[in-house]
């Protein structure tokens, strides 16, 4: 067995990448079991850039316990530190792009912060491609330090933030309604707050944006009905005619336009 890992060594000097890679994803696209120890070597020889581009081209075929194998051996070596120094320091836009899928193939939970980072980047792949990995992640952790970032409005494009905190929607929700609630912050935050709520779908959000309605000034009211009439929420009519005796002109109109869209004839 010593001999066998001698020669294999030896014949791997002797080996180009182009010829190697290919081999490479053969095994792990056949493997069904944990990674062998000469399967490690010759990845060994391959550069994190070039593992990651390798992850991401098979990553869909790869069985469930090869994938956690070459997960584990990419966190014991320093490439997935690699990957995550590439999220932070790379200024290639392309290579971020590499990193950040392979993150998300691997299921690194470690590299979800700086996928967060991301998201408030104003490079729209960047955010997009962040977003998609997050999901692959464990994101409960990330939920409220996520909702505290809207609230400080660190977010380029909030909507890219949505779909990772409703992947928990039991603890994003109360959080969520906690920035409706609480006075003084922007308007802008609130109407982001109303615009992810809205994304949950849920007749508990309905019920609680027209608890708040008249808490808040015709911006956010103008913002609500709209959400309220999109969802097809029953509160949308009664919320809207009691809006036509608002001193603001938009919301009246928006009050207008909403009743004409749920078809009410008689006010």
């Amino acid at each position: 067995m010593g001999l066998l890992n001698v020669w294999h060594r030896v014949a791997l000097n002797f080996t180009s990448k182009e010829a190697l890679i290919p081999q490479i994803e053969k095994k792990l696209i056949e493997g069904y079991s944990k990674i062998s120890l000469q399967l490690k070597e010759e990845l060994a020889y391959l550069s994190p850039l070039e593992l990651a581009q390798l992850v991401n081209r098979i990553g869909d075929e790869l069985s469930p316990l090869v994938r956690q194998s070459l997960k584990t051996y990419v966190t014991e070596q320093p490439i997935g530190e690699a990957w995550i120094n590439m999220l932070v320091v790379e200024r290639k836009v392309e290579t971020k792009l590499t990193a950040i899928e392979a993150i998300g193939q691997l299921r690194l939970g470690q590299g979800a912060w700086p996928l967060v980072e991301l998201l408030k980047n104003r490079n729209e792949r960047l955010q997009m491609a962040a977003a998609k990995s997050l999901m692959a992640l464990p994101t409960l952790p990330l939920i409220p330090g996520l909702i505290e970032g809207l609230r400080k409005k660190e977010f380029w494009l909030p909507a890219r933030v949505a779909p990772v905190i409703l992947t928990w929607p039991d603890t994003a929700l109360p959080l969520l309604q906690d920035i409706l609630v609480e006075e003084g912050l922007e308007e802008e935050v609130y109407q982001v707050a109303v615009e992810i709520l809205s994304e949950a779908k849920k007749p508990k959000v309905n019920t609680f944006l027209a608890e708040i309605f008249m808490k808040h000034g015709a911006k956010i009211q103008t913002k609500i009905l709209e959400v309220l009439c999109n969802l097809g929420a029953q509160e949308a009519e009664a919320l809207a005619i009691k809006s036509l005796t608002s001193t603001s002109w938009q919301l009246r109109l928006q009050a207008i336009n909403i009743l004409n869209r749920l078809q009410v004839r008689s006010l």
